[in-house]
């Protein structure tokens, strides 16, 4: 018994490559932005303790790691008359 298995490569070009690292890379400089001001404003203005606010972003990173699967499910599994996510906008949009 021979194996003849064909093996297919699949290829990026390097534009490709190059394109999606180009916005991801100026997607989390500009997002940074806005946290690093927070920290900022949280230290020299209204004087918390630099650990204070090291502690606040990790259990908001915790929070975000178990919040965001849960919320992403019951969003994909809504089904409603106006569409899946059409309530938790309008939700949103009423807070």
């Amino acid at each position: 018994m021979s194996d003849d298995r064909v093996v297919l490569e699949e290829t990026v070009p390097r534009k490709v490559k190059f394109s999606l690292g180009l916005g991801g890379f100026k997607n989390g400089f500009l997002s940074g932005f806005p946290f690093a001001n927070m920290t900022f404003f949280y230290e020299q203005k209204i004087g918390l303790h630099a650990d204070l606010i090291g502690y606040a972003w990790l259990i908001f990173a915790i929070w975000n790691t178990l919040n965001d699967p849960l919320f992403s499910y019951i969003i994909d599994n809504t089904r409603t008359r106006i569409g899946r996510r059409i309530p938790q906008v309008f939700c949103q949009l009423m807070m």
